[in-house]
């Protein structure tokens, strides 16, 4: 039975079947801008996962502006500008706060000509515990698929985008480069810290949305190789889960495995 150490969910996804319905839910932008929290805590004195796609993407502050708090609603950001790479091994978390000017200044590099991204704001369950249902594992294997198709979708526009910019920029590229492109989803222990779920089915049910969604590569940062069981067994896992057809199989078998 996978277990975690809390959860709370909602029915309401956006643009994504419910899973207790069939029916698909569209919400306008005038419903959305109440609804959605993205980016809420960048002002703070730590460095997390808000702070940093904040600070990298400058354009989220904007975004974070216009929509107020709400419920757990996946949302793709299109095509925004990344105008900064940030290396975290020294300063992430907590240690942001005690960091030195000059941590700080030697993390920072410019990312020139800026580079053309897709980001996805997509909240884990949180404030539970105990057993995960098969709704609760259908509503995390649905946010991760929709999310991630979106992504994939909207590829080839963002690679045009940075194609542009790097011709504009007089960066070489040669007739590969510009006629050949990977869908590539950056991701990590998402929901795993604060939020307690369980480290096996976020990575399984991840890989099994890349899979589905026909990204052509999904790279898993960690800071450190403390779980490196919980990612051998999840690899595990799905590759004897990935040929198999029906969702609610899948959903299954993860409920059974874990």
């Amino acid at each position: 039975m996978a277990t975690r150490s809390h959860s709370r969910f909602t029915d309401d996804i956006y643009c994504t079947p419910v899973s207790t319905s069939s029916k698909i839910h569209v919400k306008t932008i005038n419903v959305l801008r109440d609804e959605i929290d993205l980016f809420a805590y960048y002002a703070g004195h730590l460095l997390a996962q808000d702070e940093l796609q904040v600070l990298e993407c400058v354009e989220l502050a904007a975004v974070r502006q216009y929509f107020t708090q709400a419920i757990n609603t996946v949302v793709l950001i299109s095509n925004t500008k990344r105008v900064i790479n940030l290396d975290t091994k020294e300063i992430y978390g907590n240690a942001f706060a005690h960091a030195t000017l000059e941590q700080l200044r030697s993390a920072f590099q410019s990312n020139y000509p800026s580079q053309v991204v897709n980001l996805i704001a997509i909240e884990a369950p949180s404030h539970g515990e105990g057993c995960y249902t098969d709704d609760q594992i259908s509503y995390i294997v649905a946010n991760c698929y929709a999310s991630f198709k979106a992504a994939q979708i909207l590829a080839p526009k963002t690679h045009a985008m940075n194609l542009h910019t790097s011709r504009s920029s007089d960066r070489n590229l040669s007739y590969k480069d510009a006629n050949h492109f990977h869908t590539i989803i950056h991701t990590g222990w998402w929901g795993c810290g604060a939020y307690g779920n369980n480290r096996q089915m976020m990575i399984i049910t991840q890989m099994l949305a890349a899979h589905w969604a026909q990204i052509n590569k999904i790279i898993f940062h960690t800071q450190n190789n403390e779980h490196a069981n919980d990612i051998a067994n999840a690899k595990e896992i799905f590759e004897n889960l990935k040929s198999q057809q029906q969702a609610k199989a899948v959903i299954d078998a993860i409920h059974k495995i874990i």
